[in-house]
């Protein structure tokens, strides 16, 4: 969710979801849309341009109050990145529920801002089951896996996002993400691990494509 100050008490909010696109366009002049699914076009005084676009239609843009900003992000749960995820936080949501720990960590009510390529990759690093009961995650677990959300989270900010076959995600100047070229296990079905050489294999958990290890992650 992007959040742009507009002034002391009105607030742009930005909901890509799963296919949104936000692309800027400098100086130019009155252009045809990037593609039929662009939703909304912000024209500004230097002629510049802002497309959003959704082709799955999942995003949103609102116009909130200071309050009612406040409002949509109770729904949320910490970020990973912020001091309020701590391994303690973790303890206690993962214990009161036998949910898999991967779909816990796709819940943003639980935790903000966790997706299903930062999710695969995360248990990966942190050896854990994708399909393993939350509930059943020992503390030194819930430590490794913090840790692994929490790197896993920065390189993919380094490398600046995972653009897919589809491009769904793409920079706003239009130039590809490049944490693809890095992924341990996400779409690697069928290739061997990097770590042990065992073939890695692909099932579902809640309707989410799940890559895993079956020797490194118990």
């Amino acid at each position: 969710m992007l959040i742009i100050n507009l002034d002391k008490n009105l607030n742009l909010v930005i909901h890509l979801k799963m296919s949104g696109q936000l692309i800027f366009k400098t100086k130019t002049k009155i252009n045809p849309a990037p593609n039929k699914s662009t939703r909304i076009i912000f024209l500004f005084n230097d002629l510049s341009q802002l497309w959003f676009s959704d082709y799955r239609t999942f995003g949103w843009i609102k116009l909130l109050s200071n309050n009612q900003v406040k409002a949509e992000l109770a729904n949320l749960g910490p970020e990973p990145l912020t001091k309020n995820f701590t391994s303690n936080y973790l303890k206690t949501i993962f214990l009161k529920t036998s949910r898999s720990i991967k779909l816990v960590l796709l819940d943003q009510q639980k935790i903000a801002g966790i997706g299903n390529i930062y999710a695969n990759e995360a248990l990966f690093k942190a050896k854990i089951l994708p399909s393993k009961p939350a509930n059943k995650l020992k503390d030194r677990e819930i430590k490794a896996l913090r840790s692994a959300i929490i790197k896993t989270l920065q390189k993919a900010i380094k490398y600046k996002g995972s653009s897919a076959a589809d491009q769904g995600y793409i920079q706003p100047d239009g130039s590809l993400g490049q944490y693809q070229q890095h992924f341990l296990v996400y779409q690697q079905d069928g290739k061997k691990c990097q770590q042990c050489q065992t073939i890695i294999k692909r099932i579902k958990l809640g309707n989410r494509g799940t890559f895993y290890c079956p020797k490194c992650q118990q």
